[in-house]
């Protein structure tokens, strides 16, 4: 499900529950903000998990590892300022 779908389905049962004051907006987006930080940071741990492991397996590409990882840091840096 796209993320479009996804927020209209969220607002569609907000409309049918009537709910659409202050409180459950908040409870909602810090259920919606919990759930997506959780994944995000399995994400980011299952990520950088396959690089130290690549690195031990082979310790010749650890270099590029190194900027691989620094990369992804930067792009989850920047999107997180923006």
């Amino acid at each position: 499900m796209d993320t479009d779908t996804q927020v209209h389905h969220e607002i569609t049962k907000l409309q049918d529950a009537k709910s659409l004051d202050d409180a459950a907006w908040i409870a909602t987006m810090n259920e919606k903000e919990k759930e997506t930080g959780d994944k995000l940071l399995a994400a980011n741990h299952a990520f950088f998990k396959r690089i130290r492991d690549r690195g031990l397996k082979h310790p010749d590409e650890r270099p590029v590892l190194i900027k691989i990882a620094d990369g992804f840091d930067t792009v989850v840096t920047a999107s997180s300022t923006s």
